[in-house]
């Protein structure tokens, strides 16, 4: 008798792969239609309506951040989504490989959607106070400076350190006797390390504007890089540094 030790159904991680790297497409396509619609064609920020927060803006403002996380995060979760995917075939109580994909990633993104309700209240709460411009960016240079200095002063803390160490293990194993529900707790665990690890990388879109791309993509290759790169922690500590003096040269610039 033998023991099945595969790595995983290669056509399952495959599919998979496609799948998450598809949806994930699709939203960045929108972000990027989204994002040059909004932008005024003779360059003038007046142009801009002032925005009145209503439940449907709400609800329109929620659904943006919903598409931004699945944009943003769904990459940085697929290294994990595929070891769900490969664990199928060596855990026996595991469901089938797509499956564990599926589940693995829908509890994950559950984390990133709470965070994007999150947001979205920050965002409100912010906007309330007259603290965005009209590009969704923090208007404020002094506050956006020192919140760049804060996000690399975070990717030093123990708590990176220790949240990115568990987001990059692969010592993920099944408890319980349901494979399912399993798998969602696993999902769920590895999503909350992922928030605790770059929540503080998701605000840097509240410096250069919510529906800037640039912003968003640079923030999401940060959170990538530390996770697929050999040596992540120097990938977050060399961010922290760069950010870290960014936020003081803009610091001094916004003090002057």
């Amino acid at each position: 008798m033998t023991t099945n030790t595969s790595d995983g159904s290669p056509g399952d991680v495959r599919n998979v792969m496609f799948g998450l790297f598809g949806v994930a497409a699709v939203a960045w396509v929108y972000l990027f239609t989204s994002a040059a619609e909004q932008m005024p064609m003779s360059g003038d920020d007046s142009m801009l309506m002032e925005p009145v927060w209503t439940l449907a803006y709400a609800t329109t403002v929620l659904a943006m951040w919903t598409i931004m996380m699945v944009a943003m995060m769904l990459p940085v979760g697929a290294p994990a989504i595929i070891r769900a995917v490969r664990r199928a075939n060596s855990e026996p109580q595991c469901p089938g490989g797509v499956s564990s994909g599926l589940i693995f990633a829908a509890a994950y993104m559950s984390v990133w959607l709470g965070f994007g309700v999150a947001a979205t209240l920050l965002q409100w709460g912010l906007d309330t106070a007259d603290l965005l411009s009209e590009n969704m960016a923090v208007r404020s240079r002094l506050i956006a400076s020192l919140l760049v200095v804060a996000v690399g002063l975070y990717q030093f803390s123990s708590l990176k350190r220790g949240s990115l160490r568990r987001c990059r293990s692969s010592d993920e194993r099944l408890s319980g006797d349901s494979g399912r529900s399993s798998v969602w707790a696993l999902g769920l665990t590895h999503g909350v390390s992922c928030l605790i690890c770059v929540w503080a990388l998701m605000l840097l879109p509240f410096i250069g504007g919510l529906m800037n791309p640039v912003w968003m993509a640079a923030a999401m290759f940060l959170a990538l890089a530390e996770r697929i790169f050999p040596k992540g922690d120097d990938v977050a500590r060399l961010s922290g540094a760069g950010l870290f003096a960014l936020g003081s040269y803009r610091l001094a610039i916004a003090m002057h």
